[in-house]
């Protein structure tokens, strides 16, 4: 299979970057990161350049992979000339061994870590790999979108009904279209975020590790793989894990501590050397914009403390006013430096809709200030605590202190529970705990960040209160500074990114608007905050910590068995979006298995029309949040021939983009909305096929 070309690039890269680092603790996790990197860089240009020319095929992308894997595979045979052949040579022999010793050495604690760990990330890739994609916005935006620009050959917008599948950003779709050309169907697409899982796990355990100490890595890495929104996410298509491993590499290589210095050296530097991990700064921070816009909202304290690490670096050895400039200038090269990965999709939104974002699409709050950040901060925790009575109480607060509406829809994205037609307090609980890639919470990792905080600030201000007690002249300047970070370099970099950890929810909370599907958005700030659990959880007691961790472990193992639209083992409740068990249905079931049964025979019918027709050449009518993607996938399993598809009766911006097959040849028309009435000038539709949901029509020529 091609598709292993990427493997085998892969393979390579991680370790051709493990050769060129020095034998020490983490170098396989910092090597996958590194290679991510590398990989995730190359993917937006080659694709970016092969649209240029409208060169998006297989025989482009394979070429492309092959490439890859020839000068991966040649890199590490280089670097393992250089670094000793009979060195490397054993250290890849021998890794299997050497696990086993470790795995014998392993205190009870960490095995049981380790068996949850490996345990919810093989049941998760059985899952990615057997469960089709049936996410409600892969259905949407995200696959079709995929879809047309493997048809199209090129990543430039088409018009479209659905604005989504032009104005967001393409990174992830970028990896699926690759995924999708090189195996001939969407067998792989949901590959990308369980990557981004596996890179989380393996991330946070090495930032917790480099922080504050080995037993603390495998905490962290449970602590990470038992998120439920990340496991729920990991089978999905989506990209808002995409997006948290990328900010967690920014993350990693803004906090690390320079190699070859341990943790306790007084000459430990808290800062990461603008000639040294620049690039890998920068490069993070773009793949993160092409990924999601709310990158943009995380980055910012992450940004702002790789400035301030570069301003304490140079301020060691340059006057103050020289330090401050190049430190300034520095983080802005930085900045601009990443956002050159997004540049092509901005300038395309802002030729199809006047803007480089393509328009608030009405997420953002309204109205800023206080009461929109009290309100919600309190519907997000809400979001987050299964407590009977928690919504009642905030609608409370919000008639009687705010003074506006629980559902104010200048800072809410629909409906809260005490008000939505389709849900109830109660089921809202449900939701918060129920195995759903939109909704589920973390109740429990929201607990634990909120006590390690609450410890982190109490030592904090305990080590400040001896110091000044011990040395009554003592003040919190420089040479001080210096010293405090020279004795607890670890808690200074737990303090900052809980620092960034409490920012971000709070620019979450200011500026984007309460949706009840935000948990999905918070997802990378829960990942950021895993080191910091887990090094509060690793001064626990012994008999406390295996509590916690068991429960962890058996909790991930749990969640990753029963997604509800695409489970292992179905859970036994009466919801509408339950799925039975993947492995008791095709391929073609599962599409319809989770949120939308109902169009599983209307879609089929439809086909089968088309079929009967001999039409090759679609237009598409679409309503609000129509899933369009199943009609792709039905329509090539059913007609031998290549298919086109182009969407009809377009009203925003993009209707005057000129599309790539013209309206007279096509043959049929197909309205995923039986409320709208196609409309083709010169084109006259004789309907066909009249169902629930669709409506197919023959086109002829007046």
């Amino acid at each position: 299979m091609w598709v292993l070309l990427v493997a085998v690039t892969g393979f390579a890269t991680i370790s051709t970057f493990a050769v060129l680092q020095p034998e020490q603790s983490g170098r396989w996790r910092q090597a996958f990161l590194k290679a991510a990197i590398v990989h995730g860089v190359a993917i937006v240009l080659v694709t970016e350049l092969l649209s240029v020319w409208q060169a998006l095929t297989f025989l482009t992308i394979a070429g492309f992979w092959l490439v890859g894997a020839i000068v991966a595979g040649f890199s590490l045979v280089r670097v393992s000339i250089r670094r000793s052949q009979r060195q490397v040579g054993n250290q890849l022999r021998h890794q299997r061994w050497r696990l086993a010793a470790q795995w014998q050495a392993m205190p009870l604690l960490e095995r049981i870590s380790a068996i949850g760990i490996v345990t919810t990330l093989l049941i998760t890739l059985l899952t990615a790999l057997v469960a089709v994609p049936n996410n409600w916005d892969a259905m949407v935006y995200h696959m079709p979108r995929v879809m047309h620009w493997i048809q199209n050959r090129t990543v430039a917008h088409y018009p479209s009904v659905e604005v989504r599948q032009l104005a967001f950003m393409p990174g992830a779709g970028y990896v699926i279209s690759h995924l999708q050309l090189l195996a001939g169907g969407d067998r792989f697409a949901n590959m990308p975020q369980w990557f981004a899982f596996l890179g989380c796990v393996l991330g946070t355990s090495l930032i917790a590790e480099q922080v504050s100490g080995k037993r603390t890595a495998w905490i962290a890495a449970l602590g990470c793989a038992s998120l439920p929104m990340a496991v729920m996410q990991s089978t999905t298509p989506q990209t808002d894990l995409f997006t948290a491993f990328w900010l967690l590499c920014l993350a990693y290589f803004v906090l690390r501590p320079y190699p070859g210095q341990p943790l306790s050296s007084p000459k430990h530097q808290s800062m990461v050397g603008p000639a040294q991990d620049a690039a890998w700064v920068a490069a993070a921070l773009g793949l993160g914009i092409v990924s999601k816009p709310t990158a943009w909202i995380f980055s910012i304290p992450l940004v702002g403390i790789f400035g301030l690490r570069l301003l304490y670096h140079a301020w060691r050895s340059r006057n103050p006013l020289v330090a401050i400039i190049q430190a300034g200038i520095t983080t802005a090269i930085i900045s601009l430096v990443s956002l050159v990965p997004a540049l092509p999709s901005f300038w395309r939104n802002i030729q199809t809709f006047g803007s480089f974002t393509g328009g608030s699409h009405g997420t953002t709050n309204e109205q800023l200030g206080l009461v929109t950040l009290v309100s919600n901060l309190l519907k997000n925790l809400a979001s987050n605590l299964p407590i009977p009575g928690f919504w009642h109480w905030i609608d409370s607060i919000h008639t009687h202190w705010l003074q506006v509406s629980l559902d104010d829809q200048r800072f809410t994205l629909g409906l809260s529970p005490l008000t939505a037609p389709f849900s109830s307090p109660t089921k809202a609980l449900f939701k918060v705990v129920a195995p759903h890639e939109d909704v589920v919470g973390y109740p429990v990792h929201l607990l634990l960040f909120g006590m390690a905080a609450v410890a982190l600030a109490w030592q904090w201000g305990h080590l400040l209160r001896e110091r000044y007690r011990n040395d009554e002249q003592w003040l919190p300047s420089k040479p001080c500074f210096d010293v405090m970070i020279g004795q607890y370099p670890h808690l200074i970099t737990l303090i900052g990114l809980s620092t960034v950890v409490v920012i971000n929810f709070l620019l979450v909370c200011l500026l984007l608007k309460w949706q009840p599907w935000i948990n999905r958005l918070l997802l990378p700030i829960a990942v950021l905050a895993i080191p910091v659990i887990a090094y509060y959880v690793a001064s626990w007691q012994a008999p406390w910590r295996t509590l916690l961790v068991s429960g962890l472990s058996a909790m991930a193992v749990i969640y990753a068995l029963m997604p509800m639209r695409h489970p292992l083992i179905p859970l036994p409740v009466p919801s509408s979006e339950q799925s039975p068990s993947i492995l008791t249905l095709t391929r073609q079931q599962m599409y319809f298995s989770g949120a939308r049964k109902d169009l599983a025979v209307p879609y089929q019918r439809a086909v089968d029309a088309v079929q009967t027709m001999g039409c090759t050449r679609l237009g598409l009518v679409l309503g609000t949040e129509a899933w369009e993607y199943p009609f792709w996938i039905l329509l090539k399993a059913a007609l031998a021939q290549p298919i086109h598809i182009q969407h009809l009766n377009v009203q925003n911006p993009s209707k005057w983009l000129i599309p790539k097959g013209e309206p007279a040849s096509i043959c049929a028309v197909v309205a995923i909305d039986t409320t709208i009435v196609p409309d083709l000038p010169g084109i006259a539709l004789l309907p066909v096929l009249t169902t629930d949901h669709v409506t197919v029509y023959r086109a002829h020529v007046n």
